[in-house]
């Protein structure tokens, strides 16, 4: 599930900054979440997981490192399994790219 929030924050101080990832959809990701609307929501927890830990978010389901700097997890389990993929851009600069999001079946891996 979705990172413990208020765990994260109170681990910070007052005045201390937090330095988020800036997490981008590539278009195909946004074809697919007009194919497949019920993913919508799961999408943007996916983002706001991806922007606070970044690329690895190891509490999410199936999560693992593909090859280079690419990652995956499942966002929807059941009979339709749906994947997302997502690549390290810019380390340095935190920047990721939600690449795919799609049927297990249709996984660009």
């Amino acid at each position: 599930g979705l990172y413990q929030s208020a765990f994260f924050i109170e681990k910070f101080k007052k005045g201390d900054t937090i330095s988020m990832w800036n997490v981008t959809l590539h278009p195909r990701v946004e074809k697919s979440l007009k194919k497949y609307p019920f993913i919508v929501k799961r999408v943007r927890a996916l983002v706001k997981a991806l922007k606070i830990d970044g690329p690895y978010l190891y509490q999410w389901a199936h999560f693992s490192k593909l090859t280079g700097e690419k990652f995956h997890c499942w966002i929807k389990n059941g009979s339709h399994v749906m994947v997302a993929v997502w690549i390290v851009i810019d380390e340095k600069n935190k920047k990721l790219e939600v690449t795919h999001v799609t049927t297990h079946e249709n996984a660009p891996y």
